[in-house]
């Protein structure tokens, strides 16, 4: 339309338009709101997929070629480590009773040193006595319970251990 127009029509809608707005008279012009926010959230969620999909890549590639990654001494020694059967929670209860006796041990210092006479210092020396003979007693019964585990268990590592190294003569000739 603007190049349709002469040069003096121009001028006068010019004119018309500056008359317009020195009098206030404005048409409401359109305004469009850009959100960023939007965008850096799409960018943080593809980076965040991008990030796992290399990290899944890697890891199938380290399991499909981890001869050329690790040693065979390495995949041996970790053959070995798996091949024993641990107990969780035999581990779970003797860390949790080794974290008792310090707690204990630190109450007993805490209390020896606010106590006020003998008689409360005996009364507490008599607790963690009777407490500690109690750890003991239950740490003897899991150590007998323990020996009959591991009997079993080894005679499971034996047959394992050989399922292993006929896996790996069989791995090696083809």
């Amino acid at each position: 339309m603007e190049r349709v127009m002469s040069v003096e029509e121009k001028i006068r809608r010019a004119t018309e338009i500056y008359e317009r707005r020195k009098q206030g008279e404005t048409r409401p012009i359109a305004k469009v709101k850009v959100n960023n926010k939007k965008d850096i959230k799409l960018l943080k969620k593809m980076l965040i997929q991008l990030l796992i999909c290399t990290s899944i890549y890697l890891i199938v590639y380290t399991i499909q070629n981890n001869q050329y990654i690790f040693s065979k001494d390495f995949i041996t020694k970790v053959n070995e480590i798996l091949s024993y059967d641990t107990n969780f929670p035999k581990m779970y209860e003797d860390i949790k009773n080794y974290i008792l006796t310090i707690f204990n041990k630190e109450q007993e210092n805490t209390t020896t040193n606010q106590a006020i006479g003998g008689a409360q210092e005996s009364t507490n020396q008599e607790q963690n006595v009777e407490n500690t003979v109690e750890q003991e007693n239950l740490q003897e019964n899991k150590t007998s319970e323990n020996e009959t585990a591991k009997t079993q268990n080894l005679s499971r590592r034996r047959t394992k251990y050989t399922k292993c190294k006929k896996y790996n003569n069989i791995y090696k000739t083809s």
